[in-house]
């Protein structure tokens, strides 16, 4: 009888001293800062979230914020700084400073082959649809295999006969650049990487006008380049 009175009480103090513990804990990130790359995923583990924590940002045409499984997941549409401010059921808040930056220079990037080449396209005309998806793929702004390097407009580019330079303007969450034809081309960064990104064009309206008669509702083209730094 002792014993089970004995048992009894350990487990009380036990769970007495677990609901104690866990009334200290607090909404934490371990960190009160995260930089990271246009286009770049970066997930921080928020601890003693919750089941009810939000995210909210100051500027959310820099980065968007999601809470889901005990994880913060950032991602980056634009360059800039700004607070993401996360609260709990509890009505705890810390806060965390994002910042987001281009990091195109250094180094050169290639598309290395066709398979780095992706279109889609919404046609109400299905063999149009097919004819558009062969285009997006022939009809490159930039060549395959080639080096580039990224040259922000004002800026000199390096003298390299083996490079290419890629004059453009960031603007607005887009890349404004001047294609090998010298023409311009639009996109912007969806995935990134230290050593790789996505880009994606939207050629809908280019389209629509070459073929006003297909139907065509929807065109893009997403491309993958290379980053290669060369080690001196």
């Amino acid at each position: 009888m002792n014993i089970l009175k004995t048992s009894i009480l350990y487990v009380s103090i036990v769970y007495a001293l677990t609901l104690l513990s866990s009334c200290d804990k607090e909404l934490d990130l371990g960190t009160d800062e995260v930089k990271l790359r246009v286009g770049e995923t970066v997930t921080v583990e928020v601890k003693h979230a919750g089941k009810n924590c939000t995210a909210e940002v100051d500027n959310p045409n820099i980065v968007t914020a999601t809470v889901k499984d005990g994880h913060l997941e950032l991602y980056a549409t634009d360059e800039g700084v700004t607070l993401v401010r996360l609260t709990n059921d509890k009505n705890e808040s810390v806060e965390l400073l994002v910042t987001s930056v281009l990091d195109l220079e250094g180094g050169y990037w290639v598309i290395k082959s066709e398979g780095d080449i992706a279109g889609s396209c919404s046609s109400d005309d299905l063999d149009m649809g097919g004819i558009v998806q062969y285009l997006l793929k022939k009809n490159l702004p930039f060549a395959l295999a080639k080096r580039y390097v990224f040259v922000a407009n004002g800026e000199e580019p390096p003298i390299d006969d083996g490079i290419k330079s890629i004059q453009y303007q960031f603007i607005d969450g887009r890349i404004v650049a001047e294609d090998e034809s010298g023409g311009k081309s639009i996109f912007t960064i969806i995935q990134r990487t230290k050593k790789s990104m996505t880009t994606q064009e939207d050629l809908t309206e280019y389209y629509q006008a070459l073929y006003p008669n297909a139907g065509i509702k929807d065109v893009k083209r997403e491309i993958t380049w290379t980053r290669y730094i060369p080690y001196y």
